[in-house]
């Protein structure tokens, strides 16, 4: 902060710029849109998620989430682009772990 004759200031340290608390939200309640998961190309105005087509990875990916909520872990998808990674492991999370909580974060956009 500068003061009047433009010398910087010291800003007291009781002052603070409030702390934006994220929501939580339960996976059961989460938009799969909006955690990135991508809309189907679709003819007309019709935006919805179409029904979750189940892959031959499921039930590894489920047996993995619920291994990785007992005891942590990690659980990465490698595959390619627009495969199904991102809405195969929201599927798996909502279904495995339903009442857990997410947050997504904003993007640096506020």
């Amino acid at each position: 902060m500068l003061s009047r004759s433009g010398r910087p200031t010291a800003i007291s340290s009781s002052v603070r710029a409030p702390v934006k608390r994220p929501t939580l939200i339960p996976l059961y309640e989460a938009d799969p849109v909006r955690l990135g998961v991508h809309r189907p190309i679709r003819l007309g105005d019709d935006t919805s998620m179409l029904a979750y087509v189940t892959r031959d990875i499921d039930p590894e990916l489920h047996s993995l989430v619920k291994r990785a909520s007992e005891t942590g872990g990690f659980v990465l998808l490698v595959g390619g682009s627009s495969v199904g990674k991102t809405r195969s492991l929201f599927e798996a999370l909502r279904t495995v772990v339903p009442n857990w909580s997410q947050s997504h974060p904003s993007g640096g956009n506020g």
